[in-house]
């Protein structure tokens, strides 16, 4: 099936929400990635996903079972959650697109040691035993001393 278009929701989603894109560039099937910037104005998000081939409506959103976003909670420290409703039990994580771990069925990681006030891009895979999944990627910026 072909994919033409994907749209992105967080928080009351399945019946209004805030779209946070658009057209997030599926032409074929398979992973999405969707940017993500540490805000204030939420300390986690739910992130729903709805599909649209052309020339028939949008599919019901899905919520991604990927994504409970725990800001830094240290001046050096990103921790990141997920449900991992469905099990997958192939999960890759990614830190400035370089592999830092491969694991099962874990629902967190901690980035430790990471320079203050730096942007980086995290990415978590959960996929099935058959290489699908969704995966999203988050950009969060660990505070510096006078932002705590």
């Amino acid at each position: 099936m072909r994919e033409d278009m994907r749209t992105v929701f967080t928080r009351d989603a399945p019946t209004g929400g805030n779209r946070i894109g658009q057209g997030i560039g599926a032409q074929t099937p398979g992973p999405v990635t969707i940017p993500f910037t540490s805000s204030s104005l939420w300390s986690d998000a739910t992130v729903y996903l709805a599909l649209k081939e052309t020339g028939k409506q949008e599919s019901p959103r899905v919520a991604v079972p990927v994504l409970s976003l725990s800001p830094t909670s240290t001046l050096n420290l990103i921790q990141i959650s997920w449900s991992n409703a469905l099990d997958f039990s192939d999960i890759k994580i990614y830190l400035n697109d370089v592999l830092k771990a491969e694991t099962g069925n874990i629902n967190y990681y901690d980035f430790n040691g990471l320079a203050q006030g730096t942007s980086y891009s995290i990415r978590v895979e959960l996929r099935d035993p058959d290489a699908e999944g969704p995966q999203i990627v988050i950009r969060a910026i660990v505070p510096t001393q006078n932002e705590l």
